[in-house]
């Protein structure tokens, strides 16, 4: 390897697993490479195609990155494919149809202009640096006990799709300690002493970044990196440009399809009626006079 860029750098090399508009020729993409030896060994089992799977627990190893296919055994749903887009672009990427937190549906999509990149180099949610105080506030609640904010209660977050839904719950997306809460703030010392309530110790806060890019790839550029990694398994086909969802095989996600901790993946409305019978007895009371 060139001491440059690699001189640097604490790891070997770079792995680039990338759609071939962003390799430097076609010799440095590994997924031209395989397609070159997939289409010259007839008896190969091979196929075009590379899984990722994300553990929150590092200490089993963290991930793991199959390739020439992908690993049945890390998937608890099947697949769900969508498409590339913009592949010109070299990344991958998808269309977000629509964003809604709880059931509100955000307008920032609306003109179809919304596009997420899945980022395995990413820890966090990557929102438009115009929308993310927005979106930060629409999450964020307040810490009123010890604990994780894993567990506190706050909106779920529906990523729509080209053809199915990506949903996230605060056990996905909230760092998991509150910020401390500025208590000298004067607003909060005014609420204090008007309503006598006490001031919640600190505040849960989403695990999002801004990302502000241009034409072509922004404005209304995402990142889908580690919260939608860790929840869902993914599949990245290079022959069709397509990326396929399936639920990780991990313990939260096993606890939460045994226990749903408020993600209805398929939301039905649940009416119920109630019959009652009632009894009137009249009965004719005589004055005296």
């Amino acid at each position: 390897m060139s001491d440059q860029p690699f001189k640097s750098f604490k790891f070997d090399g770079i792995f680039g697993l990338a759609l071939d508009a962003l390799a430097i020729s076609t010799e440095f993409s590994f997924l031209n490479r395989l397609m070159g030896s997939v289409g010259s060994v007839s008896n190969t089992k091979a196929s075009l195609q590379f899984g990722v799977f994300l553990d929150e627990n590092k200490e089993d190893g963290g991930g793991e990155i199959a390739l020439g296919g992908f690993n049945k055994k890390r998937l608890l749903t099947p697949l769900q494919w969508a498409p590339v887009s913009k592949k010109s672009n070299g990344h991958w990427q998808v269309e977000i149809k629509e964003i809604r937190i709880g059931n509100v549906t955000l307008d920032i999509c609306r003109d179809g202009s919304c596009r997420g990149v899945v980022d395995t180099g990413t820890s966090h949610l990557g929102v438009p640096v115009k929308h993310i105080k927005q979106i930060t506030s629409s999450l964020e609640t307040d810490m009123h006990a010890e604990g994780s904010c894993s567990d506190v209660s706050a909106p779920d977050v529906h990523l729509v799709l080209e053809g199915l839904t990506l949903s996230l719950s605060p056990r996905n997306y909230m760092r998991p300690l509150p910020l401390p809460r500025a208590l000298n703030t004067p607003a909060l010392r005014a609420t204090d002493v008007r309503g006598g309530t006490q001031t919640p110790p600190g505040m849960c806060s989403p695990k999002l970044m801004s990302v502000n890019m241009p034409m072509p790839m922004g404005p209304n550029l995402f990142i889908l990196g580690e919260p939608v990694l860790q929840r869902y398994y993914t599949v990245y086909d290079w022959a069709e440009r397509k990326i396929g969802f399936g639920m990780a095989a991990n313990a939260r996600n096993a606890g939460s399809l045994a226990a749903p901790e408020g993600i209805d993946e398929q939301e039905e409305d649940v009416h119920s009626f109630l019959q009652v019978t009632v009894t009137v007895a009249v009965r004719r009371v005589q004055r005296i006079s």
